[in-house]
């Protein structure tokens, strides 16, 4: 398997393993690279997406408390630049809870950039690159 280059790595603790790979990979086509601790407490996948060659996501499964976005000392919001934001919004449209405007009815509009939450309630804000 290749390795990833060095880059950006973010952590974060989350309720369902499964619903936030599905999540990603369809935000952004992150796909499992790694998995530790696999069926242990704690387990934690790394996702790499080949749109996003420096990032890596390590989603760890929260043990005895509520991952959520909202929490304090969890992080606030991720920033990801998209080459093309309106087909972004267009493809994402029914998928996703989106924060402030909706703009899934005109996706079109000159703005710079959209939110959204993951299944945990982090906040995803998707900008032109």
């Amino acid at each position: 398997m290749a390795s990833t280059p060095p880059g950006f790595r973010l952590a974060f603790d989350v309720t369902n393993l499964d619903a936030t790979c599905a999540f990603y990979r369809s935000l952004a086509g992150f796909e499992t690279r790694s998995v530790t601790r696999q069926g242990e407490i704690f387990e934690t996948r790394e996702l790499t997406s080949p749109s996003y060659p420096g990032v890596q996501l390590f989603a760890r499964l929260a043990f005895g408390k509520r991952a959520a976005g909202t929490s304090p000392g969890t992080i606030t919001s991720i920033g990801l630049p998209v080459a093309d934001l309106p087909a972004t919004i267009r493809r994402l449209t029914g998928q996703v809870r989106w924060v402030g405007p909706n703009p899934e009815s005109s996706p079109d509009d000159a703005r710079d950039s959209v939110s959204l939450l993951d299944p945990d309630a982090y906040q995803i804000q998707l900008y032109r690159a």
